[in-house]
């Protein structure tokens, strides 16, 4: 069964991606559109992809920071009931942004580039 996408959200950035769809099945993403959303992405750090690949799934993304241009990310798949707990998205995207971050560290010091 689809998600209602009737649940509260504490951020402000995740009252947003919860309504927000650039591409859905079956329809051509807007250029304009994407190109204003992926701005939007940088602000709070992660993108939050929810059930536009796969019904009942959300999945939150975020870039691991060592090469410019970025060619890597992290991201974490959920079933969309867990995404729908209070400040649950935000947590996770903190925990996965804190990650991306040491990971990078980590990748810079051994020389990986």
């Amino acid at each position: 069964m689809r998600s209602s996408h009737s649940h509260c959200y504490s951020s402000p950035q995740a009252r947003h991606w919860r309504t927000r769809r650039t591409t859905s099945p079956g329809r051509s993403p807007d250029v304009d559109d994407l190109v204003t959303e992926l701005g939007e992405v940088r602000n709070p750090g992660w993108a939050l992809e929810r059930e536009q690949g796969t019904v009942g799934v959300v999945c939150i993304a975020t870039v691991v920071p060592y090469r410019i241009p970025a060619t890597d990310a992290l991201s974490v798949s959920m079933p969309a009931e867990v995404a729908s707990y209070p400040g649950e998205l935000e947590r996770i995207a903190g925990v996965l942004t804190k990650h991306a971050s040491a990971w990078a560290r980590e990748l810079r010091a051994e020389g990986v580039r």
